[in-house]
């Protein structure tokens, strides 16, 4: 029940919890942005998604919300939802987002997404992310991933990153990658990969390997490969490498094959 005269914001608890669905959505840009968390989270979930999706970015207090508001929003609440409400979320609420809401997330909301929110994701709420939606990280994004979260990516997000993102991954990350993960990597991704890099692919992740993605390597990357990451490589793998590869290995990679055989 809302009182004619009587400003929204000066409601007490008990009294915002009388507003009718139908006030809850007549509120206004000033009248949203002015309620304090406390007055947000004595609304029920009914009062909370009939929140207008045109009007929903003008909350300030969003990150004041428990848990059981955040995850009763609306899809086409969170798709109206602004980067700086998102960003402002902690680590708790970003964890609890579900599926759906993930999921609900637009292109231009995945691709100002900051550091903190991403790293807050638990790998299952990350590999609900579109692969689109992956691709437009940032790199700063990409490279501060854990090594769980990157274990939970699908080999469509794996293709989805890009040339740089896929540079800027951390040794811990490329550590976490499995076989079938590396497989779905885009030959232009693994050929940008240093040294370094590449040195951080377990053996049993390079044995993923394909004959395309092989091929694509600089010798200088084959050469810096361990004993044992040449060791795991298949007798497929090591027939697809160009005469220019093969004239170009190390004495080490050859020793390296000649053991494993």
């Amino acid at each position: 029940m809302k009182i004619a005269g009587l400003p929204v914001t000066s409601y007490s608890p008990s009294m915002v919890k009388l507003l009718t669905t139908a006030e809850v959505r007549a509120l206004t840009t000033q009248e949203l942005s002015n309620l304090t968390s406390t007055q947000l989270n004595n609304l029920s979930t009914l009062q909370i998604q009939a929140i207008a999706v045109d009007r929903i970015s003008s909350i300030s207090q969003l990150n004041g919300l428990l848990i059981d508001k955040i995850i009763s929003l609306t899809n086409e609440q969170v798709q109206n939802l602004s980067s700086q409400q998102l960003n402002s979320l902690s680590s708790t609420q970003v964890s609890a987002l579900t599926s759906t809401e993930i999921q609900a997330l637009t292109t231009t909301q995945a691709a100002a997404l900051s550091t903190g929110f991403v790293s807050a994701l638990t790998n299952t709420q990350l590999s609900k992310l579109d692969a689109e939606d992956v691709a437009l990280l940032s790199t700063g994004v990409i490279s501060a991933l854990k090594s769980a979260q990157v274990q939970g990516l699908s080999s469509s997000q794996v293709a989805a990153l890009t040339t740089d993102q896929a540079a800027s991954l951390s040794t811990t990350a490329l550590a976490g990658l499995s076989a079938m993960q590396v497989a779905a990597m885009e030959t232009q991704d693994l050929a940008q990969l240093s040294t370094t890099n590449i040195r951080s692919i377990t053996p049993a992740a390079l044995a993923g390997l394909t004959a395309a993605q092989v091929s694509s390597l600089d010798p200088g990357v084959l050469n810096a490969l361990s004993s044992s990451q040449v060791a795991a490589l298949t007798s497929a793998q090591l027939q697809a490498l160009t005469s220019e590869q093969g004239q170009s290995l190390s004495t080490g990679f050859i020793q390296a094959i000649n053991t494993k055989n």
